[in-house]
Formats: C-alpha cells, sequence, structure tokens
C-alpha cells in the first residue's frame, strides 16, 4: 500500500506532471511504440502515488484510457477522397503548426544531450523549458488568438509530450542511468517552466526599437496597448488641471502582455517558481520574526524587540510590493488590540494554573495563594482598578449585599 502523501505536497505540480506523462503516451501511442507508452505510463503512476487518495483514480482511469489504442472506424465504401494541397492548421496535432516539428526535434536533441552528457539537471532543464516556450509562442489559442504560453490547448500540451517521448526514442530499457536521467530532466523542465516565461515577459524593453518591433510581431495586441497608455499619459502631462506627480510611470511592455492576456481572462504568473519559492521562504521567516517580536514586546524586551524588528525590514526590504501587501504591512495592532489579546492570554494562562493547583499539597496552595495576593495588588496598582468593584451588585434585595 502506497504510503501516505506528505503534507506540503505540491498537488498541482504533480498532477501537471501526470499530464504531461499521459500526452506522451498519447504521442507514443500514436507512433506505435507500446513499450515506450508503458515507459511512460510507469512515470506517471510514481507520481500518483504521491498525490492524495481522492485525486488518484481519475488520473489512473486518464492514463489507462491513453494507453489505449485509437478505435479503427469501420470501412464504408466511400468516393476517392480529393487531393488537397493546403496544410493543416490550428489542429491539436503539433506536427501541422509551422517551426513545431523542428523546435519538437530541436528539444528532443537537447534533451538527449544533457541526459547523456549528465549537465546539472535544473540548467539543462532551462534549454528544454526555453525551447518548450518557443512551441508555445508558435501555437495559436483559437479561443484568444493569442500564443498559447499557459498550455490551454493541447497541441501545446502533445507537443511537450512528443519532446519527451522523442527523446526516449531509442533508448534500451535496460538502460536505467539513462532512462532515470531523461525523467529526472523531464521534471526539471516542467519546474523551470515558469521561470522561463516570466523572465521572457521581463526581456522586453520599450526603449529599444528592436525589441517593440520583435514584440510587435509576436504580439501587435501588447504594442498597441503601450501605445494607448502612452496616449492617456501624455494627455494627462499636457492638461494644466493634472498635477504631474500623480500621473504614473510608462507601462512597461511585461505590464502590456499581462494586460493583453488578462482581456482574454488569462493570468500569467508574476514570478516563475524559483523566484516564488524564495519570496514565500522570507514571507515565512517574517511571520515567524513577528510573532518572535509580539512575544519580546509582550514582555518588556525592549532591546530585543527592536533587534527583531531591524530584521524584519531588512527581510521587507527584499520583498516586491505585492507580498508586502499581502503580510499586511502597516496594519499595525493598536495598543488597544495588544491589551485586550495580552489579557486574553493572561486569562487562559489562570484558567491553567488554576486546574493544575487542585494537585498541590496544602502548603504548596498557601504560597501559591500569597503570590497570588501579591499579584492582584500589583495589577489593582498597575490598570488603577477599584477594589469595590469586586463586591458583586445586590439587584434583587434591600441593598444590603446579603
Amino acid at each position: 500500500m502506497p504510503a501516505k502523501p506528505k503534507p506540503d505536497v505540491d498537488v498541482d505540480a504533480l498532477t501537471s506532471q501526470v499530464h504531461e506523462s499521459i500526452d506522451a503516451i498519447k504521442a507514443a501511442v500514436e507512433k506505435g511504440d507500446a513499450q515506450l507508452a508503458t515507459v511512460f505510463a510507469k512515470q506517471a503512476e510514481a507520481n500518483i502515488v504521491k498525490l492524495p487518495a481522492g485525486k488518484r483514480t481519475a488520473l489512473r482511469n486518464a492514463v489507462r484510457s491513453a494507453q489505449k489504442p485509437p478505435a479503427q472506424a469501420k470501412a464504408k465504401p466511400t468516393a476517392a477522397p480529393t487531393p488537397s494541397t493546403e496544410v493543416a492548421k490550428n489542429t491539436d496535432d503539433p506536427m501541422t503548426w509551422d517551426n513545431v516539428p523542428q523546435l519538437i526535434a530541436a528539444g528532443a536533441q537537447k534533451m538527449r544531450e544533457g541526459a547523456s552528457a549528465g549537465l546539472e539537471v535544473q540548467n539543462a532543464g532551462g534549454l528544454v523549458a526555453n525551447v518548450l516556450l518557443t512551441i508555445r509562442q508558435n501555437i495559436i489559442d483559437p479561443e484568444t488568438g493569442l500564443p498559447d504560453l499557459t498550455w490551454r490547448t493541447k497541441a501545446a500540451r502533445s507537443a511537450a509530450g512528443r519532446v519527451y517521448s522523442d527523446a526516449l526514442a531509442g533508448v534500451e530499457e535496460d538502460n536505467i542511468p539513462l532512462r532515470d536521467a531523461l525523467a529526472a530532466l523531464q521534471t526539471a523542465t516542467h519546474n523551470k517552466a515558469s521561470d522561463v516565461l516570466v523572465t521572457w515577459l521581463r526581456g522586453y524593453d520599450r526603449d529599444d526599437e528592436k525589441s517593440v518591433g520583435m514584440l510587435g510581431e509576436l504580439l501587435p495586441g501588447a504594442v498597441e496597448i503601450l501605445k494607448k497608455s502612452d496616449a492617456e499619459r501624455d494627455a494627462k502631462l499636457s492638461d494644466p488641471d493634472v498635477d504631474g506627480e500623480n500621473v504614473p510611470e510608462p507601462m512597461t511592455a511585461e505590464e502590456a502582455i499581462r494586460a493583453l492576456y488578462a482581456s482574454k481572462n488569462i493570468t500569467l504568473p508574476l514570478r516563475g517558481r524559483t523566484e516564488a519559492m524564495r519570496v514565500n521562504r522570507r514571507v515565512a521567516k517574517i511571520e515567524k520574526a513577528r510573532k518572535q517580536l509580539e512575544g519580546h514586546q509582550d514582555a518588556g524586551n525592549t532591546a530585543k524587540a527592536e533587534a527583531v524588528q531591524a530584521e524584519i525590514n531588512d527581510l521587507l526590504a527584499d520583498l516586491p510590493p505585492d507580498a508586502v501587501a499581502k503580510l499586511g504591512e502597516g496594519d499595525e495592532k493598536t495598543d488597544a488590540q495588544r491589551t485586550v489579546e495580552t489579557v486574553a492570554k493572561v486569562r487562559k494562562m489562570f484558567e491553567t494554573a488554576g486546574k493544575r493547583q487542585k494537585k498541590l499539597t496544602a502548603a504548596q496552595k498557601r504560597k501559591t495563594k500569597a503570590e497570588l495576593y501579591t499579584l492582584i495588588r500589583e495589577v489593582v496598582d498597575t490598570f488603577g482598578l477599584d477594589y469595590s468593584a469586586l463586591v458583586p451588585e445586590d439587584t434583587e434585595g434591600d441593598g444590603s449585599g446579603k
């Protein structure tokens, strides 16, 4: 029986890898290579068992379905088809798209070279991920009319499957080291996909005519958004009633690309996986430090509190604005909120101590009571309490309190 998945398992990443294996299985089946399809099925199962039990059945069914050869249509007498000189376009078959077959071959070649030469797996994964990004730039999503940067189309997913299956083609079954190296490279390529996409998004320089020209060839809509944004900004700057200091900076090419895809309800990743992990680690450190800060403040340890606050400030300085906003920076607790929380903690501590004191000896109870009386006097002095408030009011009698 497979072990239960760890709580921190990346479900989305594992599920994506299973789907990539499924696409590779289909590509292998289409080529008539049942042995290769079995290899990818084993890779898929290795990831499926790491997922929560509720997500495994559907994926296993998809793997089994992918392994089945396509149903053969019953032969029917028909007229001979008329030869066509048109090249099929906008289909689910990646081999019908311009430049894609050559890119698939190049990607498979890079995988074989990276695995055979023992290259550092993350570096090799980045090389292959860049090829896959170029493939997606050449495949147009028919629903949006834009390059399929986010793997929405079957053609883009199948292309990735073909790269993996072609890289494995011809590798002997007993060549375990090379097969393991290719499997590790497939995972590294998946992990690098968002990194290379975000790097590409940030690579356009709107002040470089050549860069803008390249953007216009691939995404003319983004250039139109830039022009519209510039025109609106110029109008504000020329308006004497508008304060120039409040006019936003010129839109970047990256922002224009994101706006173009957002207009089609597609959100491009803000950060790559590597950068996101770094940001998440810093956020976790800040959250931990804030708890320490709160403890030092409650205990009145001013020096330690200042040191922890300085550490938090250094961590915040390296975070992007959106991550700082999610942390709620600027929403510091008021003294009133902190006082209420501290009193609640003290109340909880007294409840716990009250339960434990029942187990004390008579002498220990007397000592504890003496310490509590001293503490009560200190609390009364600190908070300016009125002892008379401790006497219960007589709401039904004659006012005598009896």
